[in-house]
């Protein structure tokens, strides 16, 4: 029985080291003069990187520097006021960025508004397409960028007739989101 006991004991302790014997090891021993090398591998993971950025600070629309005198005229061309948003995207991949639109307050709708991207400032008349729900903006290149700067220009075009629902006394929301996605 005693030898059983010792049996057991011998094998536990054996299964105790089996797994630090079972680890890879790189062990480099210079016995005497010479030199011993332990060769590494390093590696680092980069993953996708796809930054955007817009500068919001000027997106209002003040429509008090439309042209009244073109309301005031008579029937006439509608006036678009234009305003516009830095937009700077920077990616290690390719990308896409789209404009997307919510839902407009009042009277007013998605074929109402207008944009159009510039590489300068934005100006009167520069935001000549129909916004729909969602905009894909092919004006970013969409392959690796260190920095696409461009001017995202929105117009909104006023009705001529001042009895318009659109032009009622208020301040009204049209929620745009700017999107960003690496694919």
């Amino acid at each position: 029985m005693f030898r059983t006991i010792k049996r057991v004991l011998a094998a536990a302790a054996l299964a105790a080291v089996l797994p630090m014997v079972a680890q890879a090891q790189n062990d480099c021993i210079v016995i005497g003069a010479g030199n011993c090398t332990v060769n590494l591998g390093t590696q680092v993971t980069i993953p996708k990187i796809a930054f955007l950025d817009a500068n919001t600070s000027s997106y209002t629309f003040q429509i008090s520097n439309a042209g009244w005198q073109d309301f005031l005229a008579g029937p006439s061309a509608d006036t678009t006021v234009t305003t516009g948003v830095q937009v700077t995207v920077r990616a290690n991949t390719a990308h896409s960025v789209a404009l997307e639109a919510g839902t407009f307050g009042g009277a007013w709708v998605h074929g109402d508004m207008r944009w159009d991207t510039q590489p300068g400032a934005c100006s009167y008349g520069q935001a000549t397409q129909t916004l729909d729900a969602t905009e894909s903006l092919t004006e970013f290149g969409g392959v690796a960028t260190n920095s696409d700067v461009l001017n995202l220009c929105l117009g909104l075009v006023i009705p001529n007739n001042l009895a318009s629902a659109k032009l009622g006394v208020g301040t009204f929301a049209l929620p745009l989101t700017l999107r960003i996605t690496a694919p």
